[in-house]
């Protein structure tokens, strides 16, 4: 992990100013967990957007009918067989 030009690490940065700010918030949070919800959903669904812009071009690329038949059985026999 890269550190920044003062010595400083942005993980424990960002974790320490997350227990500040939830120490210090002393009324109700239920606007702040909405929005924090809301923005975990949003970010979640941007990042799967842009995983199936870049990846499904690729993937189609190299596909044949054995990387269908191992799909459809990841999806289906293989997945279930843990449960």
């Amino acid at each position: 992990m890269q550190q920044s030009f003062i010595g400083g690490n942005g993980l424990i940065a960002a974790f320490v100013g997350g227990l500040v700010f939830g120490n210090m918030l002393s009324n109700s949070s239920v606007f702040i967990d909405e929005f924090m919800e809301n923005e975990g959903q949003l970010l979640t669904m941007f990042t799967f957007f842009i995983l199936w812009v870049v990846m499904v071009p690729l993937g189609i690329e190299h596909a044949n009918w054995k990387t269908l038949v191992l799909a459809i059985l990841f999806l289906s026999v293989i997945h279930v067989l843990p449960i």
